[in-house]
């Protein structure tokens, strides 16, 4: 994939970037807490980040919910007490209308901007967060799960993590 941005910056992504840098948010957003089932609200224009923001949410088995970038913070409040959501990546242009649609939902507890390089107060940066290069979490095993033909059950790894 090749992105150009609305500066004129040219990025090629293969993927083994998409791998590596959806397993990078896979973790973080363990970390943060989102867990197999848990709803995310996903506001990201065209940008790299929506398509690794997608990966990893499929590799932890959250639920993505892409929206549109024209939600009111009617729209927004309405959508996140409804279905039950747990967290927002946004792209920065949005944090103000996601700030005043949030106020009256308890149930958030994540919120992740990317494209901007400050820091706004109760969001956490894209660009930081997912540039971890050492796993936050690792287990070792005695011995793999095997079917009778000898074969890893890699399921059930993940099912026991």
């Amino acid at each position: 994939m090749i992105h150009v941005d609305d500066h004129g910056n040219e990025m090629t992504c293969d993927l083994n970037f998409f791998s590596k840098e959806s397993s990078r948010l896979a973790n973080v957003l363990q970390e943060k807490g989102i867990q197999k089932g848990d709803r995310v609200m996903v506001m990201l224009f065209r940008r790299v980040e929506f398509w690794v923001t997608m990966l990893a949410l499929h590799k932890i088995g959250g639920v993505a919910i892409p929206s549109p970038f024209m939600l009111t913070s009617k729209d927004i409040e309405y959508r996140v007490n409804h279905a039950d959501i747990r967290g927002i990546i946004a792209d920065h242009t949005l944090t103000p209308v996601i700030n005043r649609g949030t106020k009256n939902c308890p149930g958030l507890s994540l919120f992740i901007e990317a494209g901007n390089e400050e820091h706004l107060e109760g969001w956490d940066s894209y660009t930081h967060l997912a540039k971890f290069k050492i796993p936050r979490k690792f287990s070792f095993v005695d011995e793999l799960p095997h079917t009778p033909s000898g074969k890893v059950m890699k399921f059930k790894l993940r099912e026991d993590a």
